[in-house]
């Protein structure tokens, strides 16, 4: 499908039975049902598109799904981008605001997100709950910051994580390494509870707590700025 109008139908299905050869390529796609594009077991690519409503999902990757999703433009919606149960989608240079949620991925999800603008979100920007993401080169703005919730392979490297009210990046139960990472302006740089979390060559600088940890959490930072004022640890 390339350079089309899609106004107010149900939502856009590929289902296991679909060509993964199949392309929406340069359309619009607007005010449609619970989904915009819904993928089972499909794994379509999904370019240069604007898509938005007021539904549950802007785009769902759903069940052993890898579309790859590029250069979109995707606002409102509940769910701005959604991975769920084994799906591996490559979600990159899109632009997505004014969701709920910016990027959701869960039940054991392995995406790559790469190079999107993330800005707006009513919650999280990105939230990961058991799965293994690698994060990379992204804008995360004026959401609430990226959250990891037992997982324990998530990768953050290269973002730009500014002005996000309450979090950078809080890891709950989780394993995760953040790199190259510019983290300013929220009121907690990273929390940790419990698990692992590696720092390295970022910069972090926050409004009340740098680092915040928890429980049983463990944090190495090496070669990142911080102030060391404002590490909070708590047994």
């Amino acid at each position: 499908m390339q350079n089309c109008t899609v106004n107010k139908a149900n939502f856009i299905c590929f289902h296991d039975s679909s060509d993964d050869s199949s392309v929406i390529n340069n359309s619009t796609i607007k005010n449609t049902g619970s989904y915009g594009i819904y993928a089972d077991h499909a794994s379509p690519t999904i370019i240069n598109n604007t898509i938005s409503g007021s539904g549950s999902y802007g785009i769902y990757a759903y069940y052993y799904s890898s579309p790859d999703i590029i250069n979109n433009n995707i606002s409102g919606y509940s769910y701005g981008i959604r991975a769920y149960r084994y799906s591996s989608p490559t979600i990159s240079d899109n632009s997505i605001s004014g969701s709920n949620y910016g990027i959701y991925v869960d039940y054991s999800s392995s995406p790559t997100i790469r190079g999107n603008n993330i800005s707006n979100s009513g919650n999280y920007g990105i939230y990961v709950d058991s799965s293994s993401p690698r994060i990379e080169n992204n804008t995360i703005k004026s959401n609430r910051g990226i959250y990891i919730r037992y997982s324990y392979s998530a990768t953050i490297i290269n973002n730009i994580i500014e002005g996000n009210g309450q979090y950078g990046v809080y890891a709950y139960y989780s394993t995760t390494n953040i790199v190259n990472c510019t983290i300013t302006n929220q009121t907690y740089g990273i929390r940790t509870d419990s698990q692992s979390v590696t720092v390295e060559n970022s910069s972090i600088s926050s409004t009340s707590y740098d680092y915040y940890l928890s429980g049983s959490a463990y944090l190495k930072s090496s070669n990142t700025s911080f102030n060391k004022s404002r590490v909070y640890v708590s047994g």
